[in-house]
């Protein structure tokens, strides 16, 4: 995906690869106020993101509460990553092949039923 966005941008991106990425940097470097939607969405999944580290560390404090209304929440680690894909492309974040292993396909998930 992320080889297709480049390509993309190199045959017809008007503003320099760099640009595209400053106001999610912006964003993540400086924040957002938490707002009253954010804090019952992420109290609604709380169970869930509570069961991932990097969730659990981002969207809930100490306590393993929601933000409350009004927090600023920043995201150093992704500003980091974007300033980087910002500078190189995607190179910092195109993991290592072995030599001779190709991808292995993916397969579309199973849609579960709704109720």
């Amino acid at each position: 995906m992320f080889r297709l966005l480049e390509a993309l941008h190199k045959k017809y991106g008007v503003l320099p690869w760099r640009t595209l990425f400053a106001p999610a940097i912006r964003h993540a470097e400086q924040g957002f106020d938490i707002t009253p939607r954010f804090t019952m969405m992420v109290t609604q999944a709380k169970s869930l993101l509570a069961a991932f580290p990097a969730a659990r560390a981002y969207f809930l404090d100490a306590n393993g509460e929601s933000w409350p209304v009004g927090h600023i929440l920043k995201n150093p680690d992704y500003a980091r990553l974007l300033h980087r894909i910002a500078a190189k492309g995607r190179t910092p974040i195109t993991p290592a092949r072995p030599q001779g292993r190709s991808r292995t396909p993916c397969r579309p998930a199973r849609a579960s039923p709704v109720a």
